[in-house]
């Protein structure tokens, strides 16, 4: 099996262990992803021809930071946008049973949103239809203006008056013109839930901002609710159009890569405390041409240290463990370059320790418990402490670069 990017010149030489089973998993592929694969048969006295390429997509992993800004395609109904929200930590829990939907908090800036259909599809397929040609000029869903996300609309069915002739502009709860009870139904709520927008009309364009989903969980006698933030990720040719270059989808070294930005990813990786990405591979991370330059983009830090989500697990890189038993402990991963480069990348980072500290502790309303933010602020001031120290910093990322 050989597999890549779409798009991506087939070398013939399989980067997949071989298999003797009908079905295969992949792993490690790039949220949101169109993929091409070639197999062979590998027979005792030789080989078949490849076949292929066959084409798949992987799912958006899309989970909302405040103030957004993914674009809502102008009459797409034939297409649609669909952002996605990753939810795990469910595991035990069926909806209808101990778990129930409470309600879909949105903040959409458009011009004309009457233009747009907009409703909520379960990872089973299930849908439900939150809004549906509602308001006129400037009746935006939520605030968009607002920049802590406080003022959204809220679908609700335990709203007192419904999207259709609710007060506008439509900031507060309203029910949905669908039943968000038909969510339960005994699936569970672990997958990829989507919230996708339909705009029926041209001339207007509107801009997604914030999405939530908040379950509420039956305890016994007691409830607890869970307010389900997500990120949402630019599609990365719209990045690319912003600075006036395209995505390249050719598989490239690190090393054919701009060695400033290459060397600042690498160093922005190991202040997250993350190993699982590949920018070679395409792997949790987008290259970007521009000015002649290639540039590594990345995305997607669950497996990171700094998140330290319950089910990270350490990287296992072509089958090889890497030197680390825990998410939490830093490994640079980056190749080595010429040392002037290292210094340049080290002082940008110094320089800037006071900004980026400053952006995480803007963060801290969005953490549930105050525990976890002091331990996401103590792991990003640790990286700080390695770099600011001469035999931390040559010890953790000098002798630790990589040659292949």
């Amino acid at each position: 099996i050989e597999i890549g990017v779409k798009g991506f010149e087939p070398s013939g030489i399989p980067n997949v262990n071989s298999s003797k089973e009908t079905e295969f998993t992949f792993t490690e592929l790039i949220p949101g992803s169109a993929y091409h694969i070639y197999i062979r048969t590998v027979c005792d006295n030789g080989m078949s021809d490849w076949a292929g390429p066959f084409f798949f997509r992987t799912h958006y992993l899309n989970p909302s930071q405040c103030q957004s800004d993914l674009e809502i395609k102008d009459d797409n109904c034939n297409i649609s946008n669909s952002f996605g929200i990753e939810i795990n930590g469910f595991d035990d829990k069926i909806l209808g049973s101990d778990l129930f939907i409470n309600g879909v908090n949105l903040i959409i800036e458009h011009s004309f949103p009457s233009d747009l259909e907009i409703s909520l599809i379960s990872p089973l397929g299930h849908e439900v239809e939150l809004s549906n040609g509602n308001g006129i000029a400037s009746d935006h869903y939520g605030d968009p203006g607002d920049q802590n996300c406080d003022n959204v609309v809220n679908f609700s069915m335990n709203a007192c008056e419904s999207i259709i002739d609710g007060p506008k502009p439509y900031v507060g709860s309203y029910r949905p013109e669908g039943d968000l009870s038909e969510f339960h139904n005994g699936e569970s709520p672990n997958g990829v839930w989507t919230v996708q927008l339909c705009d029926n009309a041209p001339g207007d364009i509107g801009i997604l901002r914030y999405v939530e989903i908040d379950f509420t969980e039956i305890r016994g006698k007691k409830t607890k609710s869970h307010l389900l933030k997500g990120i949402l990720v630019e599609d990365d040719k719209n990045v690319a159009a912003r600075f006036n270059g395209n995505v390249l989808e050719r598989n490239t070294h690190p090393l054919g890569q701009n060695d400033i930005c290459s060397v600042q990813n690498d160093f922005f990786q190991f202040l997250i405390g993350n190993t699982d990405y590949s920018t070679a591979y395409h792997h949790n991370q987008k290259l970007i041409f521009i000015d002649k330059k290639i540039i590594p983009v990345p995305y997607d830090f669950d497996m990171s240290g700094l998140v330290n989500a319950s089910y990270s697990v350490v990287s296992n890189i072509q089958n090889n463990q890497l030197p680390i038993t825990k998410v939490t402990q830093r490994l640079y991963r980056g190749f080595k370059r010429d040392d002037s480069i290292y210094a340049n990348v080290r002082k940008e980072f110094l320089d800037n320790e006071a900004k980026i500290l400053e952006v995480v502790n803007s963060l801290e309303p969005y953490f549930v418990e105050e525990r976890e933010f002091e331990s996401a602020l103590k792991y990003v001031q640790g990286f700080y402490k390695v770099i600011s120290d001469d035999k931390k910093y040559s010890k953790a990322i000098l002798d630790q670069a990589r040659t292949k």
